[in-house]
């Protein structure tokens, strides 16, 4: 099982990786969470996370009043 993230991991950018940590140590974390934490461009982290969702290493929640909340597969959506 391991080999297989970590050949997931290694088909992602390192900019990915280091988001995917991010998003593994806080659950639900915000875009503007992540654009702190990150220090990373509005554009860039945009690009990665679409990346990502596409690629469905992360859930993304979307709630109204525009609150976007990013987790980790491994979390079950009720939680």
């Amino acid at each position: 099982m391991e080999n297989i993230k970590r050949r997931n991991l290694n088909s992602f950018h390192k900019t990915a990786i280091i988001l995917l940590k991010c998003i593994e140590r806080k659950p639900g974390i915000r875009y503007r969470q992540l654009l702190r934490k990150t220090n990373l461009v509005n554009s860039v982290l945009s690009y990665h996370l679409g990346t990502l969702e596409k690629s469905k290493s992360i859930q993304v929640n979307r709630s109204s009043y525009c609150r976007t909340s990013y987790y980790p597969t491994c979390v079950n959506k009720r939680d």
